[in-house]
C-alpha cells in the first residue's frame, strides 16, 4: 500500500508541479465510393451502451432481426439487411440470458433450431445427427466440402496472425443450412458438451444459409466471409463465453479486421468502411463492426494489432463499462495513433500519410466534413468525445492563427503547399511574410507559414476528451498586445492528464492560479475536482481518486511580451507544507487515507520525503490567447498536461 501511495502522489505531484502566400492545399474532384444509407440492421445494433455492449432490449430487437421474433422485441422500421453475420445478435442475447423470460428462452431456442430445454443454445451440443440446423455439430453437413476446402488455409493464417493454434480445430464443422435459420449471411455458433464452470467450449460450428449460396458471391467473397467467422472461433477458443460480454466493437470489429488483411473487398465491407469514416465523433465504445478502423489505424501507425489482439480481449473481460478504456490501455495506443487520428478522416484530401486512413481492401471514400471559418479578432472550438476524433474543414482569413490543444489532446493542421503542422505549433501567419515591428510588444516573435483559404484540422484526446481553440488575430493587432506577457493573468484549470504508460490519470479541474505582472504566483487547490487514477504497475492493477486542498504561493521570471511558449524558470516557492491530499484507493481493495499533508505523507510513505509537494514552476507552457497548456520535466515521474483558461487579467 505504501508504494501504491508513493507512486500515486509521486505521479499527481509531478503534473501539478508543470502548472506551470503559399498554394492551396489540392482538392480531388470527387469522391470515388457512393454513401451507403444505413440499415435499420446497423441502425440497431450501433445503439451500445457506455460498456460497448447492447442493452437487453436492443439485443431483443438484434436477435429478431437477425434470426427469429422472441416476445417483448421491437424493431425498427425499414430494410433489416444486408445482414453479414449474425453472430453479434446471437452472442447480445445470450449474455442477457438469465435476464429473458421463459417465453423468451424458448423463442430463442426455437430461432437457433433447438427444441426442449432452457439453457444458452451457444453453449448447447446439438445431437449427431445430419441435420444442419441445430446450432452445434458433430460434423460437417451435406453440401459443406467447397467450404471445407477454404478454411484450411483460413485456419493457418489466422494461427499465424494471432501466434497461436486453434485448440479446437478437430471440432470445427461447416453446415450449410437446408432453410434460411438466421436472415444473416453467415453465424459462429461456439459449442461445449456441457456448460463449463470457466465458460470454455470445445467446438465452434460455422453455419451458412441457402440465401447466402443462391446470391452467388464470388469464391473471393465467401472466403472473406469465413475468414470474418472462423476469426469468431479464434476468439471464442481463447475466452470462452466470456467473449460474448465483451464490447461490439471488439466482438465484431476482430473479424472484419481479419476480412480487411486476410480477405477481400466487398460491398459489406465498403459499407462498414463508410460508415467509420462518416462518424469520427462516435466513441469506440458505441462502435460495432466499424470497430475495425481503430485496428486499421493502429497498423498504419505503427502497431501489429494482431499482436495486441489477445492482450486487449484479456484486459477487457469482465470489465463491464471500464472494459474499452482496459482494452485502450492494453493496446498500447501510440502517440502517434492519436496524433493523426483525426486528421485521417481527411481522406486524402490533403497529401501526406497522417491525412489519410486505410488499408488494403477498403474503398477510396470521403466522409462530409464540418466546414469552420477563422477570422481576425473570432475564434473557434473543436471537440472530440474521449476514445474518438474530431475532423474539419477551414476557411482561414485570419492573419494569424494561435492554436491552443487541450489536455491530452493532439492533432496536426495543414498549412498549405503539401505542408502540415502539430497542433501546438505557431503562431502561425498567413501573409507571405511576417513580422512585428522592431519596438512592438512581440517583436522578434518567428511565425509559421500557412495559407489562407481552405485547411484541415484533426483532432484527438485519445483516452481523453479532446480540445483545442483557434484564435484569429490581425498581424498588427497580434504584434501590438499583450503589454504583459501571456502569462500574466487569472487562471482556472480545466484538468489534467496522464495519458501513456501504466498509469492514466484525469481530472482536477477547479485549481486556480494567478499571476500578477510582477511575477508572483498564488495556486489555489481547495475546491479541486477529484483525478481519477488507475494503474498497472502492481498486480493487480490499483484505482481510485485523489484531491488536493490548500494553496501554495511563489514568484516566477515572467518572459518577454512576444513569448508564446517556454521553460518556467521559478524565484521563490512558499506553503507547499500547506498542501493536504485526500486519497481513496477502490481497488483492489477499498482503502481511505487522508486528508494528510504531503510532507507527512512523503515522509510516511515515500521514505525521507521523496514527495516534497506540489510544485508551482517546473516544466514548459505554452500560452495562445486564453488557453494556458503546461508540461512537467521530461525527467519526472510521469509526462502529460494541465490545461488551464484564463478567467480574469493580472
Amino acid at each position: 500500500m505504501k508504494r501504491l501511495l508513493r507512486v500515486t502522489l509521486a505521479v499527481a505531484v509531478a503534473v501539478v508541479a508543470g502548472c506551470s502566400s503559399v498554394p492551396k492545399p489540392a482538392v480531388p474532384a470527387a469522391t470515388e465510393a457512393v454513401a451507403v444509407a444505413r440499415s435499420s440492421w446497423d441502425i440497431t445494433v450501433g445503439r451500445t451502451g457506455a460498456d460497448g455492449r447492447l442493452d437487453l432490449p436492443t439485443s431483443l430487437a438484434a436477435f429478431t432481426m437477425a434470426v427469429g421474433p422472441v416476445p417483448g422485441a421491437k424493431t425498427p422500421a425499414g430494410p433489416y439487411g444486408p445482414i453479414a453475420s449474425g453472430t453479434l445478435a446471437v452472442q447480445s442475447v445470450l449474455a442477457h440470458w438469465s435476464a429473458l423470460s421463459t417465453a423468451q428462452h424458448r423463442a430463442v431456442l426455437a430461432g437457433l433450431g433447438v427444441t426442449g430445454g432452457n439453457a444458452p443454445a451457444a453453449y448447447r451440443k446439438g445431437p449427431k445427427t445430419p441435420d444442419p440446423n441445430v446450432p452445434c455439430l458433430a460434423k460437417d453437413s451435406a453440401g459443406a466440402t467447397p467450404y471445407r476446402a477454404m478454411l484450411g488455409g483460413i485456419e493457418s493464417d489466422l494461427a499465424s496472425r494471432f501466434g497461436r493454434k486453434l485448440s479446437v480445430a478437430d471440432r470445427v464443422f461447416v453446415a450449410v443450412n437446408t432453410k434460411d435459420l438466421e436472415h444473416a449471411m453467415l453465424y459462429t455458433i461456439a459449442c461445449t458438451d456441457s456448460p463449463d464452470p470457466n465458460g470454455k467450449i470445445n467446438g465452434c460450428t460455422i453455419h451458412i444459409n441457402p440465401s447466402t449460396i443462391a446470391a452467388n458471391h464470388s469464391a473471393a467473397e465467401v472466403h472473406s466471409f469465413l475468414i470474418h467467422e472462423m476469426a469468431h472461433c479464434f476468439l471464442f477458443d481463447r475466452f470462452g463465453n466470456a467473449y460474448d460480454g465483451m464490447p461490439a466493437w471488439y466482438v465484431e470489429g476482430v473479424p472484419t479486421y481479419a476480412m480487411v488483411d486476410l480477405g477481400t473487398s466487398s460491398v459489406r465491407l465498403s459499407g462498414i468502411w463508410q460508415q467509420y469514416l462518416d462518424t469520427p465523433a462516435r466513441p469506440l465504445s458505441g462502435r460495432t463492426y466499424a470497430g475495425v478502423g481503430f485496428f486499421v489505424h493502429l497498423a498504419e501507425t505503427g502497431t501489429n494489432p494482431w499482436a495486441k489482439i489477445d492482450a486487449i480481449g484479456a484486459a477487457m473481460r469482465g470489465k463491464g463499462a471500464a472494459a474499452t478504456p482496459a482494452g485502450w490501455a492494453a493496446a498500447d495506443v501510440p502517440a502517434a495513433f492519436v496524433g493523426s487520428w483525426g486528421s485521417g478522416f481527411v481522406q486524402g484530401r490533403y497529401p501526406g500519410p497522417a491525412w489519410t486512413s486505410t488499408a488494403a481492401n477498403l474503398p477510396a471514400y470521403q466522409p462530409a466534413l464540418p466546414n469552420r471559418r477563422l477570422t481576425d479578432g473570432g475564434s473557434l472550438t473543436v471537440t472530440a468525445p474521449a476514445y474518438a476524433a474530431a475532423a474539419d474543414h477551414l476557411d482561414v482569413d485570419a492573419e494569424v492563427v494561435l492554436a491552443a490543444p487541450g489536455v491530452g489532446t493532439e492533432g496536426r493542421v495543414t498549412l498549405g503547399g503539401g505542408k502540415d503542422a502539430a497542433l501546438s505549433g505557431g503562431p502561425f501567419c498567413t501573409r507571405g511574410s511576417c513580422n512585428c515591428p522592431s519596438g512592438s510588444a512581440r517583436a522578434g516573435t518567428s511565425f509559421t507559414a500557412m495559407a489562407s483559404g481552405d485547411a484541415y484540422l484533426g483532432l484527438s484526446g485519445g483516452a481523453v476528451a479532446g480540445t483545442a481553440t483557434l484564435t484569429g488575430l490581425s498581424l498588427a493587432d497580434f504584434c501590438a498586445k499583450p503589454s504583459t506577457p501571456c502569462l500574466v493573468g487569472r487562471w482556472t484549470s480545466v484538468g489534467f492528464a496522464i495519458t501513456g504508460g501504466k498509469i492514466v490519470e484525469h481530472g482536477g479541474a477547479g485549481v486556480t492560479m494567478h499571476i500578477d505582472p510582477q511575477g508572483k504566483a498564488t495556486v489555489v487547490f481547495t475546491g479541486m475536482s477529484p483525478v481519477t487514477f488507475s494503474s498497472s504497475i502492481s498486480n493487480p492493477p490499483t484505482a481510485g481518486h485523489f484531491t488536493f486542498s490548500g494553496s501554495v504561493t511563489g514568484s516566477v521570471k515572467l518572459p518577454s511580451t512576444a513569448a508564446t511558449t517556454g521553460p518556467w524558470e521559478q524565484v521563490t516557492s512558499s506553503g507547499a507544507g500547506n498542501i493536504r491530499v485526500d486519497v481513496k484507493i477502490t481497488e483492489p481493495i477499498s482503502y481511505h487515507l487522508g486528508p494528510i499533508s504531503v510532507s507527512s505523507l512523503a515522509g510516511a510513505a515515500a521514505g525521507g520525503g521523496a514527495i516534497a509537494g506540489p510544485q508551482v514552476t517546473s516544466g514548459t507552457w505554452r500560452c495562445a490567447g486564453d488557453t494556458l497548456v503546461s508540461t512537467p520535466p521530461l525527467t519526472s515521474v510521469a509526462q502529460g498536461t494541465w490545461t488551464l483558461n484564463r478567467t480574469g487579467r493580472g
